[in-house]
């Protein structure tokens, strides 16, 4: 038995090599935006020029910042702040203006680049839907649209179908025809491509059914689901008219890093390198000189000691290859094989949490680390059957660092 044991790990570690990834597409690490970690951050890009901001803290406390990202030299350039207030905002491009919704008080307003400045629209049609959370939004051509999305503060929690469409050269919001679906629509993902909008994923227990509207017909039409998890809190953007689409946490409340590829010309996916950064949700995104970008979020599900990132990460889907990403600090895994115990050490940082998987995939063994100082940990193993483990330890920064080991 040892033998096999033995053989099969060898097998493991050719297909399997730490730290590399033989999927399409490069992530690449860029500077931070500049404050704490937030969610429910709106992006907007204007002539190539891209602006991140608003959102809430780890206490639910509004921002009304605004700021550019400088791909070129990779700094971020205080804009104009909103003086409105907003939870939990949509944003969409139109033109030379970024556009956000407050959705709690159904305030719309537009941002200019050339002014930097804020000037308030018409208000969204929704006046009688308080506290929407997790609503969609996106544009094309001269349109906004906007809807979907529940009230979290209700009880029960009340779900909105409602979907609409801006016209930015009358001012002026329409009803539009809804999905023929009675799941509730939030937390999804929506985006545009070639004249139409799509919007998938999200709900209370999550979803990887995705929707296409035709904005000429108004006319809601399925698609090919997402092949993964059922999901909510995902985050998209859209390269050369095809979709990238990952992140989220899936129904019982575990974090995700996968990327996923959609294009509607074949209305087919395919898998992309995964996310380098930690798993999250509730991140935003945006797309600079064909480079995807993904900002924010959080993996704190009100049950751990999740973090709420500020960090800022750089999606190539045209490079191939091997990706290295290279993981600082190391986790390290004695004695391996193991009969007892295994001990679990993070060369550098302290772990926060520890969680053990078998080789497909089910979740064996979870433990919280209450010492933020702990570097090394012991799991006594011998109520596990043989095999191969892995390992997924989370660091104080909310990094995730993997490795396995063989229980005898």
């Amino acid at each position: 038995m040892k033998n096999n044991i033995l053989f099969f790990v060898l097998f493991i570690s050719i297909i399997i090599q730490p730290n590399h990834s033989y999927a399409q597409g490069v992530w690449i690490k860029k500077n931070d935006f500049p404050s704490s970690g937030r969610t429910n951050a709106i992006s907007f890009v204007i002539n190539d020029t891209a602006f991140v901001g608003l959102g809430i803290d780890s206490l639910s406390n509004p921002f009304s910042d605004l700021k550019q990202y400088d791909e070129i030299h990779d700094i971020w350039i205080q804009k104009q702040n909103l003086t409105d207030t907003t939870w939990y905002p949509n944003s969409f491009q139109i033109g030379n203006y970024g556009y956000v919704i407050t959705n709690h008080n159904h305030h719309f307003w537009q941002y200019s680049l050339n002014m930097n400045n804020w000037v308030q629209k018409a208000n969204t049609l929704d006046s009688n839907d308080n506290n929407i959370y997790g609503s969609v939004a996106a544009s094309s051509g001269n349109y906004g649209f906007f809807g979907y999305g529940s009230d979290m503060f209700s009880s029960p929690i009340k779900c909105f179908n409602n979907y609409f469409r801006y016209n930015c050269n009358t001012n002026s919001w329409l009803i539009k025809s809804i999905i023929n679906s009675s799941s509730c629509r939030e937390q999804s993902v929506s985006f545009s491509i070639n004249g139409k909008i799509y919007v998938g994923l999200g709900g209370f227990s999550g979803s990887n059914q995705l929707y296409e509207y035709d904005t000429l017909l108004d006319m809601w039409s399925n698609k090919t689901n997402l092949p993964a998890p059922r999901r909510s809190a995902a985050v998209s953007f859209v390269i050369n008219n095809k979709a990238y689409i990952g992140l989220g946490f899936d129904s019982i409340n575990h974090f995700l890093n996968d990327f996923w590829e959609y294009n509607p010309a074949t209305d087919s996916w395919k898998q992309m390198t995964s996310f380098a950064g930690a798993a999250r949700a509730l991140a935003t995104s945006f797309v600079v000189n064909e480079k995807g970008y993904i900002a924010c979020g959080t993996n704190y599900n009100g049950f751990n000691n999740g973090r709420y990132f500020n960090d800022l990460w750089q999606f190539d889907p045209n490079a191939s290859g091997i990706n290295e990403i290279k993981e600082e600090p190391k986790l390290n895994v004695y004695p391996n094989p193991t009969s007892s115990i295994v001990n679990i050490q993070l060369t550098a940082g302290s772990i926060n949490t520890i969680e053990i998987t078998n080789v497909v995939g089910q979740i064996v063994h979870c433990k919280m680390v209450n010492d933020n100082s702990t570097t090394n940990c012991k799991l006594n193993t011998e109520n596990l059957s043989q095999g191969i483990y892995f390992i997924k330890a989370t660091d104080e920064k909310g990094f995730v660092h993997t490795t396995k080991f063989v229980k005898e």
